[in-house]
């Protein structure tokens, strides 16, 4: 009897969630987009990215238009996003990359042929345009080039517990 519990513990332990499964199963499902988007938005980013090659370009376009351009950043962000960049329609895609970090903007921007980068940067609004710019006036082998222009601004003065709150 112990032995049989000790099996039911060892597989229970190593029986990983088909997350791929469940995500397509989500996407391939009639119901309406705000459900999809719900029940999608449980899952991790880099477990949609996983399942993005698995999908039709019909599908892959359907998820586009349910997702926001912040959590479509984010699962592109973790795939080869250059590819499906192409597929978006041109605000969206310009969208999604403004909310990406710079670097990982510039690395998929480069990606893309010139006519293509071209287009997505003229979408983009100023800000990102120029920071997108600054970034990329960097030569690969100097500092510049990973830089980020994010930062955390706290006030002086505040313990390590209430900055960690702030």
């Amino acid at each position: 009897m112990e032995q049989n519990m000790n099996r039911a513990v060892e597989s229970m332990v190593s029986a990983k969630p088909d997350y791929t499964g469940e995500i397509i199963a989500i996407i391939r499902s009639p119901i309406s987009p705000s459900v999809m988007r719900e029940r999608l938005e449980d899952y991790h980013e880099k477990d949609i990215a996983e399942v993005l090659p698995a999908l039709t370009s019909a599908e892959r376009k359907k998820l586009y238009r349910i997702l926001e351009p912040d959590m479509l950043s984010n699962i592109l962000e973790g795939a080869e996003a250059g590819a499906y960049l192409t597929e978006m329609d041109l605000r969206k895609a310009a969208q999604v990359v403004e909310r990406m970090e710079s670097d990982s903007a510039l690395e998929i921007l480069s990606r893309l042929d010139r006519d293509q980068k071209s287009n997505l940067i003229e979408c983009m609004d100023e800000t990102s345009q120029k920071e997108l710019a600054l970034m990329a006036s960097f030569d690969e082998d100097e500092i510049g080039s990973k830089m980020t222009t994010n930062y955390i601004s706290i006030q002086t003065g505040l313990t390590v517990k209430q900055a960690m709150s702030a």
